[in-house]
């Protein structure tokens, strides 16, 4: 499908549309003329200073609420990925009425470990019983050698890849809503 818009042709149309940028502008030379005269009315310098505060509107001013936000939507995927992990390697069959098994409660939130929201994300089990096990199981402890499976997970390229994935989609739908509220 083709942009409907009949501006002038930019490759932003390619997130927009969906398909790549067919202008659909006419071209007369009293429109030629016209834009050109527009763009003198605009210094370059003006034009470049306009555009650097509109780059920076969008991309540095994050708020840490924001930042919390992008690095939520990775550790979400982290706390999946761990939790397969820590199902195929440590689930067991002991049913523990009071604690339950480590892989059940695996959690993130938008905020750092100390409970304060400034941009950064945890991942981890939310009682201190299996955070512990976790450890010991992943470190090893004298006769037991760890298995390091979430250093593992923490050093794995595909893991790695899918948390900025996710928190690259995140960063541009942000900057999608911020570019929207200001039209």
């Amino acid at each position: 499908m083709p942009c409907k818009s009949t501006a002038r042709c930019t490759a932003s149309w390619i997130s927009q549309c969906g398909t790549t940028p067919i202008c659909h502008t006419t071209w007369s030379p009293s429109s030629a003329t016209e834009r050109v005269v527009k763009m003198a009315d605009i210094e370059m310098s003006q034009f470049l200073e306009q555009w650097l505060e509109d780059v920076k509107s969008i991309s540095v001013d994050l708020t840490p609420k924001d930042q919390a936000e992008i690095t939520k939507a990775g550790a979400k995927v982290m706390a999946e990925r761990l939790t397969d992990v820590t199902n195929a390697k440590h689930r067991s069959h002991h049913n523990d009425k009071t604690y339950g098994h480590a892989a059940d409660h695996i959690s993130y939130m938008a905020k750092d470990v100390d409970g304060e929201t400034n941009g950064l994300s945890t991942v981890g089990w939310d009682n201190h019983y299996h955070a512990m096990n976790m450890m010991r199981l992943n470190d090893g402890y004298r006769g037991h050698p760890g298995d390091h499976f979430v250093t593992n997970l923490q050093q794995d390229k595909a893991t790695s890849e899918a948390v900025l994935r996710a928190e690259s989609d995140k960063y541009q739908e942000l900057i999608n809503d911020k570019k929207g509220d200001d039209d």
